[in-house]
């Protein structure tokens, strides 16, 4: 859990490994964040130095790589109607840490 401002706000942000890459020496990351304040996750790995896979901003830069941040489940409560709503993404667009991992291989 890391919880340090951003842009001079309260932030929190929680981390769990959820697999590991050892000849790419790269992790995915599942993340929950309490509040949502701009380029927050991306901040909070940076200051633990754990940046994002082709973060330009707050990580290494790349060349052949994108940033590698995915959004996969968005779940909250409608501001007018009260209602709960929540989506996630379909399984076989999660991301893939070999695919990753093995792309960053190639040089």
């Amino acid at each position: 859990t890391v919880t340090t401002p951003v842009d001079d706000k309260q932030a929190c942000s929680h981390f769990n490994c959820l697999d590991y890459h050892a000849a790419a020496d790269i992790s995915l990351i599942d993340v929950a964040i309490e509040t949502g304040r701009k380029h927050q996750i991306r901040q909070h790995l940076s200051s633990i130095s754990y940046p994002i896979v082709g973060d330009r901003l707050y990580g290494v830069t790349l060349e052949h790589i994108d940033l590698q941040l995915c959004a996969y489940h968005l779940a909250f409560k409608h501001p007018q109607t009260n209602e709960f709503k929540n989506y996630t993404v379909d399984k076989h667009f999660l991301p893939s840490l070999e695919a990753v991992g093995n792309n960053m291989l190639i040089k």
